[in-house]
């Protein structure tokens, strides 16, 4: 059995992947995560983790929506036998292999806003932390969570909304936050000109994403060729550091 855990900086998810198939195992508020909660899954064949934090080098070395505690619970456990990658980046791996592409850009929106990057079919990660598109700067005197100011993920992130109520309503797509966000999203299209942008999280995979399309165009040039898919499965991150574990595991 090869193991997949989602800990993002709210809920973590875990699942298990035997063959091509997927199952649900586990899922809890991240501020319950500790080492009992993970010592069912110790004996799995392989173990990826998606986390939430900035990852160069094997090392966490940022984690804007999680403590130290939590980062430290994580590696201590599980460093001697798993693959540790950022949530985004899994996403990303997931939503290349489901959506067969392989030039991808893929963005979770939950708690905080992340990204991860898919060229040639391989995660991209330039010197270790390639695709932070939530902190980059915006239009915005807010404070992010990771301590500097005007970063996107201030005007768009959950920590920083009320989203359930703003997608229930349909609100999301008039608030200024969306507009930066696509301002945002158009910027990297621009730069990546991926086949398929693709949106994850529990608030990413839950927006329209023809609403997102026709508003990050009105910021690229027409000669850019792009789809835009929203991916409603709140275990995606997990299913990526499955597969990513998997492919670790030799032949």
């Amino acid at each position: 059995m090869i193991v997949g855990i989602d800990v993002g900086g709210t809920n973590t998810d875990i699942v298990s992947l035997e063959g091509s198939n997927f199952k649900h195992l586990a899922s809890f508020k991240t501020a319950e995560l500790c080492a009992e909660r993970l010592m069912s899954f110790k004996d799995a064949k392989a173990i990826g983790v998606g986390i939430a934090a900035w990852i160069k080098n094997g090392k966490i070395i940022k984690a804007p929506n999680l403590s130290l505690k939590t980062c430290k619970e994580v590696l201590d456990f599980f460093r001697s036998k798993c693959v540790i990658e950022n949530d985004a980046n899994c996403f990303a791996i997931y939503a290349s292999k489901i959506l067969n592409v392989k030039n991808l850009f893929g963005v979770t929106i939950g708690t905080g806003i992340g990204s991860g990057i898919i060229v040639d079919g391989k995660l991209y990660i330039g010197s270790g932390i390639a695709g932070e598109i939530g902190h980059t700067f915006v239009e915005t005197k807010r404070v992010c969570s990771c301590g500097e100011t005007g970063h996107l993920e201030a005007s768009f992130g959950g920590r920083y909304m009320d989203a359930r109520g703003l997608l229930e309503s349909g609100r999301i797509y008039k608030i200024r936050g969306f507009k930066l966000f696509c301002k945002s999203l158009a910027f990297a299209v621009m730069l990546l000109d991926p086949e398929i942008v693709a949106l994850g999280g529990r608030i990413g995979g839950r927006l329209n994403a023809k609403i997102v399309k026709e508003n990050v165009c009105k910021y690229t040039a027409r000669e850019f060729d792009f789809e835009i898919v929203t991916i409603k499965d709140d275990l995606a991150v997990a299913k990526g550091a499955a597969l990513l574990a998997s492919s670790q595991i030799p032949p």
